[in-house]
C-alpha cells in the first residue's frame, strides 16, 4: 500500500508525507467469501454496532459529514452534504466502509483532469439501510447494501435494458463527480456517513462477515471478475496476470478459486512470496518497452563548413528503441534509418541512466551514452569526397562505419506542480574513432547542456 493510501486520518492523503451480465451482478452478491484485502475505511460511527442498530424507516432528506476536497484540489477535510429525500423507488444507505480506489486518488489529486467543483470520491461502499422507498421491494430497514461506481442511468435505452447500464445511451450517472438531479447538482460519493440510491443499483450483501474486506470487491472485485467470467475460466485454463497490486491479487484469487493455473508476473522483489499465498507461481519480470517513432536526424548549415563542402540538410528518420529497467538502472538501445534530408545512413545509439530520487520533487539522473554509425551515415556527415576536396581545398576523408562519440551527463529534474516540470542537464561529449580526425571537426570534446519545462496534459478524452 503506498503511503498515501495507507494515511491514518482523512486530512493525510494529500499531504506531502504522506462482468456487465447476470453472472457479473450474481458475483457482487455472493462475494462474502472473498476477503479483497485492500483500503477500507470504516465511516460509522461504530461499524458492528450499526451493523445490528435497526433504527425506524428514514426517508426524509439528510445533511451528513463527507471528506473530499473543494473546487481546484487540496487537502481531504469534512464537508457537509445534502442527501435527498427518498423517492419512491430509493434505498438510504449508511456508510459502515468504503474502499480507497487509487482512481479516488487521481481524481481529488486532479490527476485526471481539474478538480471542478467540490468533490467527495468513493464507489466501493458498504452499509446498512436506514431508509427505503415506497415501491422499493429487494431492501428492508436493517438490510446490509453494496455501492459500486454507478448510482443511476437512464433504465430504457437498449444498453440499460441490456443490463449494460454504464453504457447508457442517455449518459450513466456515476457515484461521485456526475451531473445529476440532486442537491448540488453533482454526486458525491461514499467518503461519507450515508448515500442515497435508486434501489436498482444497490447491491444485497450478506448481514455478517467481513463488510471492510468486502467493499473493494465493488470495484477492483468485479473489475477482475468481469474478464474472467466473460472468458468462462475454469479448471485447467491458464491465467497469467501482470502486475500485483489492488487489482492484480484480487484477479489471482478469483482465478484461482476457479481451479484455473495462475502466474503471476511482477517487478517487485518482494511480492514473490506472495505467489503461494494467493495460489499462483510467481515470475519476475524486468521493465521492457519497444516502441517506434518518426525522428529528427541531426545535419548543419552552409554556413557552417568551409566554402566548397556541401551542407548537410535537417531530415527526418524511422526509429525504433527498446528501454529495459534493470534494479535501479535504466537502459535504452535504438536505430535509426534516415529516409528523408541529407543524413539517410544508419546510427545506433544505446545509454545507461540511474535515476535517484532526492526529494519527492527532484530527481538526479546520471548518464552514459555511446553512438555508432555505418559508413553511409558517418561518411555524409564527417567525410570529405573528391571534389569537396578539390572545391574546399581540404585533405579527402572517408571515416567509414564505427563509433561517433561518447558522452556523459547529469540532469536534474524538479516537479513544479503535479503537471509541471523543470529539467536541466549539464554534460560533456567527446568524438570517436576515425570521425574525430575529420577536417570538419574543430574540437573532440564539447561540453553540453539544456532546459526545458514540461507540462503533462490531462485526461483529453
Amino acid at each position: 500500500m503506498c503511503k498515501i493510501c495507507d494515511a491514518t486520518a482523512p486530512g493525510d492523503l494529500l499531504s506531502p508525507e504522506a462482468s456487465h451480465d447476470a453472472g457479473r451482478r450474481g458475483f457482487l452478491k455472493g462475494a462474502a467469501g472473498l476477503g479483497a484485502g485492500a483500503a477500507a475505511v470504516g465511516l460509522a460511527a461504530n461499524a458492528s454496532a450499526a451493523a445490528k442498530a435497526v433504527p425506524g424507516n428514514l426517508t426524509a432528506a439528510r445533511t451528513l459529514t463527507g471528506y473530499g476536497v473543494p473546487a481546484g484540489g487540496g487537502a481531504v477535510r469534512a464537508i457537509p452534504l445534502e442527501r435527498r429525500a427518498l423517492g419512491p423507488r430509493d434505498v438510504a444507505i449508511e456508510t459502515m466502509y468504503c474502499g480507497v480506489c487509487h482512481s479516488d486518488i487521481h481524481t481529488i489529486r486532479g490527476e485526471w483532469g481539474p478538480v471542478r467543483g467540490t468533490t467527495v470520491p468513493g464507489h466501493e461502499i458498504v452499509g446498512r439501510v436506514v431508509g427505503v422507498g415506497a415501491q422499493v421491494t429487494r431492501f428492508r430497514v436493517g438490510d446490509m447494501a453494496g455501492v459500486g461506481c454507478m448510482v443511476d442511468s437512464c433504465g430504457s435505452c437498449a444498453n440499460c435494458t441490456a443490463d449494460l447500464e454504464q453504457y447508457c445511451l442517455n449518459g450513466a450517472t456515476w457515484t461521485y463527480g456526475s451531473k445529476a438531479d440532486v442537491p448540488g447538482g453533482v454526486t458525491q460519493g461514499g467518503w461519507s456517513q450515508g448515500i442515497t440510491v435508486t434501489e436498482h443499483f444497490a447491491i444485497r450483501m450478506p448481514q455478517t462477515g467481513n463488510l471492510a474486506a468486502m467493499a473493494p470487491l465493488l470495484c477492483a472485485g468485479v473489475t477482475t471478475f468481469s474478464p474472467l467470467h466473460h472468458w468462462n475460466i475454469a479448471r485447467g485454463m491458464r491465467v497469467g496476470v501482470v502486475g500485483i497490486g489492488g487489482l492484480g491479487h484480487l484477479a489471482v484469487k478469483l482465478a484461482a478459486a476457479e481451479g484455473a493455473d495462475v502466474t503471476m508476473f511482477t517487478t517487485s522483489q518482494g511480492k514473490l512470496a506472495d505467489a503461494a499465498t494467493l495460489g499462483a507461481k510467481a515470475i519476475k519480470t524486468r521493465d521492457v518497452t519497444l516502441g517506434a517513432s518518426v525522428t529528427l536526424t541531426p545535419g548543419y548549415r552552409r554556413r557552417d563548413v568551409p566554402e566548397g563542402v556541401d551542407h548537410v540538410s535537417y531530415g527526418a528518420g524511422a526509429r525504433i528503441f527498446a528501454t529495459a529497467r534493470l534494479g535501479g538502472v535504466i537502459a535504452n538501445l535504438g536505430g535509426t534509418q534516415g529516409f528523408a534530408g541529407g543524413t539517410r545512413g544508419t546510427t545506433v545509439d544505446g545509454s545507461l541512466a540511474y535515476p535517484v530520487a532526492m526529494s519527492e520533487r527532484l530527481t538526479l539522473i546520471p548518464a552514459l551514452a555511446t553512438t555508432w554509425g555505418n559508413a553511409k551515415n558517418n561518411d555524409r556527415y564527417f567525410g570529405i569526397d573528391r571534389l569537396e576536396a578539390i572545391n574546399s581545398g581540404l585533405d579527402r576523408f572517408e571515416p567509414g562505419a564505427g563509433f561517433i562519440d561518447a558522452s556523459a551527463s547529469l540532469t536534474a529534474s524538479y516537479r513544479l506542480t503535479d503537471r509541471l516540470s523543470a529539467s536541466g542537464s549539464l554534460g560533456v561529449t567527446r568524438l570517436l574513432g576515425d570521425v574525430h580526425r575529420s577536417p570538419l571537426v574543430e574540437h573532440r570534446t564539447q561540453p553540453t547542456g539544456f532546459f526545458s519545462l514540461t507540462y503533462r496534459l490531462g485526461r483529453i478524452l
